[in-house]
């Protein structure tokens, strides 16, 4: 999944010529699998969230759709996956691109829940998270889907 078509279709180019038939690459939003599971095929067992969510939460150049709400983002997610989610993204606006940092002064009330505390706070609802390691001056999160009672 991913919120830029030209992605979305180099993607489905290399599909093709790796005669992937059964990969599936979907121009999508968060709201837009959370509507139509089927079509998307949820749930999955992992979901693997590399870079992408402080655009989430923030939009980008790319995309202005986002979702400042931490608990409804990881709560989706957490829906979506069957057993965990591996996760690296900048959790600090400082550490974001300066975009971000621009809709952060431009909207202080989100830049307050942006914050890595707040991160692992929410996720906690949802995961069991671990930090397993750092990839460049990243951390790289396991986070375990929690079981209800």
């Amino acid at each position: 999944m991913d919120v830029v078509h030209e992605f979305i279709d180099e993607a489905n180019q290399a599909k093709q010529l790796l005669k992937l038939d059964k990969a599936q690459f979907d121009y999508a939003f968060l709201n837009d699998l959370e509507r139509d599971r089927e079509k998307y095929r949820l749930p999955y067992q992992t979901i693997l969230l590399i870079n992408t969510y402080h655009y989430m939460y923030w939009g980008s150049t790319y995309c202005p759709n986002h979702w400042p709400d931490q608990d409804y983002m990881l709560r989706t997610l957490a829906s979506m996956c069957t057993d965990r989610m591996i996760f690296m993204s900048p959790l600090e606006v400082s550490e974001c691109p300066s975009d971000i940092a621009e809709r952060a002064r431009e909207h202080p009330e989100w830049a307050k829940g942006y914050t890595t505390q707040q991160f692992l706070d929410t996720a906690a609802r949802y995961f069991d998270v671990t930090l397993e390691s750092h990839l460049g001056v990243r951390p790289l999160y396991l986070m375990k889907k929690k079981t209800t009672a």
